[in-house]
């Protein structure tokens, strides 16, 4: 989709580093607004690796904000829409994006 996405992705990645699966799944849910192939790949990766360098070990606070965001930002694979609203401070909002 957008340059901004991948941006956004390493964004959130690196906000919650290391939060565990919770914000994989959150980070992989942002990336599926990528083109499929290698832009959605690299996306992927780049919040994997972002998450696995990280310092801080799992934690409560994290984990918790990681499962409310998975809450509030829909799975593009079950609303076509999300990654458009992906672009509005909604969206950004809505998938932990910006406050």
């Amino acid at each position: 989709m957008r340059r901004t996405t991948l941006a956004l992705a390493l964004v959130i990645a690196s906000a919650l580093t290391a939060c565990g699966s919770p914000c994989q799944d959150l980070g992989t849910r942002i990336c599926k607004c990528r083109t499929e192939g290698t832009s959605r790949e690299n996306c992927e990766r780049a919040v994997e690796k972002q998450i696995d360098e990280g310092k801080p070990k799992p934690g409560g606070d994290a984990q918790d904000f990681c499962e409310q965001k998975l809450k509030t930002c829909p799975d593009p694979d079950n609303d076509p829409a999300m990654c458009d609203r992906l672009e509005t401070e909604e969206g950004k909002l809505a998938c932990g994006l910006s406050y």
